[in-house]
């Protein structure tokens, strides 16, 4: 019996290890790949009893990464069954403690041989359970899969099934009320590196009693009724447009909006682009199901607004610059010495580092997209996969080729030197600067656009004043 028992523990120890060194590399990768991600909301996560974290899913396997990474509490996530199947994936899934859930939709499922080992969701179904029962922590992503569309997809039931279910089965009623708290993914641009990232922690769903009782009437409403509020409460955590075109103009007012504003930090920023698109969509619903003259005029008007910002974003794509560069060319700027005299600590070492570290990014732009093969939803993922294969390749040559000639020693300094460099680097951008810089002493931006952007930001400003109750978030 002893020798059982410390077998489990054993156990234990190595999963709890396996599941902090997948989660340090996961950090070193994310804080890699993305220049800022910020987090709010963390005071809606429950420190302990049973949850379900609902999470966006616009990102493939990133999303998960940085909810496993962010979110307090050691999760187990849902993961499509399809992922074990693939060698090194099935490692960090188990090293993760992931639990496989069968779509019978996949490709690979659509099979007599997979339909005949995967029959149903019951063996996911009890894991689920049996780790809420024990106030564990879930993940789930309801949405199934990732696709690039421009709004927060139909959610599937199936975190419904799982909370109403659990509450029904759940045997010890001393344990807190499952709670699940809906998780928001923002992206500035989610397969570029170095960009920007949101997750937002939104509040908690309480599946008590009521829930319960609801259940046990009619158990298919009650499942439709909860499946209601999770996307809901997903849809007041993310930007929802109707196509991409208009996410891009309304992205354009807001620029316009908040060009003076002294709130730079992506939390703002992501709030007033999400009110901009709600009210939007609201505002051109109301206008044009009138019959009033003077509302299908204010309709007429802001559909002439949504055309003129889309043809000044226009124009501002065929020159290579951005709304904020056509603000500031008005403003005095520095001049070339002095951008690189007030950085001429970080400069060299940054550009050492860029060196060194230069087939990291390159793997990760040519491997990543060719392997990608014109997956976009997937860029991101296989970027960051190259990037990390390329991280060991790259490492282990330059670790071992120092260490032969001078040493253990030498060999672990020239790792600490890559990895000082590679994050002056990636904090700096030297290349990327420099290409600003130089494009700034010859980019003319024309006194036409100038007078243009200020006439649209006047009438965005007056738009926004008008009806600024369409935009007021629930």
């Amino acid at each position: 019996a002893n020798t059982t028992h410390l077998q489990n523990n054993r156990k234990i120890r190595s999963k709890n290890m396996s599941y902090q060194v997948i989660k340090g590399i996961g950090f070193v990768l994310m804080n890699s790949f993305f220049s800022d991600i910020e987090v709010e909301g963390k005071e809606n996560i429950p420190t302990e009893g049973p949850v379900i974290f609902a999470g966006a899913h616009p990102n493939a396997l990133i999303d998960p990464a940085l909810l496993l990474l962010h979110c307090n509490r050691h999760i187990k996530i849902l993961a499509k069954d399809q992922l074990f199947r693939l060698p090194v994936m099935k490692q960090i899934l188990l090293g993760l403690g992931a639990v496989p859930v069968y779509r019978p939709k996949d490709p690979a499922n659509a099979s007599s041989e997979a339909s005949s080992v995967h029959k149903d969701n019951s063996e996911m179904f009890k894991a689920v359970w049996e780790a809420l029962s024990n106030e564990d922590a879930i993940a789930i992503f309801p949405e199934g899969t990732t696709e690039m569309v421009s709004h927060l997809r139909k959610i599937k039931t199936g975190i419904a099934r799982i909370s109403l279910g659990f509450n029904k089965e759940v045997k010890n009623k001393s344990i807190p009320p499952l709670r699940i708290v809906p998780v928001g993914l923002n992206y500035t641009n989610r397969n570029r590196f170095r960009s920007q990232v949101l997750v937002t922690f939104g509040e908690p769903i309480v599946v008590g009693d009521e829930w319960k009782d609801r259940y046990e009437q009619n158990e298919w409403e009650t499942v439709e009724q909860l499946t209601n509020v999770v996307q809901s409460s997903l849809e007041a955590l993310t930007i929802n447009a109707p196509d991409w075109l208009t996410l891009k103009v309304i992205v354009t007012a807001k620029n316009l909006f908040r060009s003076d504003s002294q709130d730079r930090s992506l939390s703002k920023d992501i709030m007033v682009t999400r009110r901009f698109a709600n009210g939007y969509q609201k505002l051109l619903k109301s206008l044009k199901n009138s019959d009033d003259p003077n509302k299908m005029r204010e309709y007429l008007e802001i559909i002439q607004l949504q055309s003129d910002l889309g043809d000044y974003q226009h124009q501002l794509d065929m020159m290579g610059i951005t709304d904020h560069e056509v603000d500031i060319k008005s403003k005095a700027k520095k001049p070339l010495s002095d951008h690189l005299l007030h950085n001429f600590v970080l400069w060299p070492i940054a550009i050492m580092g860029l060196i060194f570290n230069l087939p990291i990014p390159v793997a990760s732009k040519v491997l990543g997209s060719r392997i990608a093969r014109g997956e976009i939803v997937e860029q991101a993922t296989y970027k960051l996969a190259a990037a990390a294969a390329s991280f060991i390749v790259t490492y282990g040559i330059i670790f071992s080729f120092v260490s032969y000639y001078y040493g253990f020693l030498m060999g672990f300094l020239a790792l600490f030197f890559l990895v000082v460099s590679g994050v002056a680097a990636t904090t700096v951008r030297p290349f990327n600067t420099s290409m600003k810089m130089i494009k700034s002493l010859y980019t003319v931006v024309p006194s036409d656009l100038r007078k243009e952007r200020k006439e649209l930001k006047e009438r965005v400003l007056r738009m926004t004043e008008k009806y600024s109750e369409f935009a007021e978030e629930k």
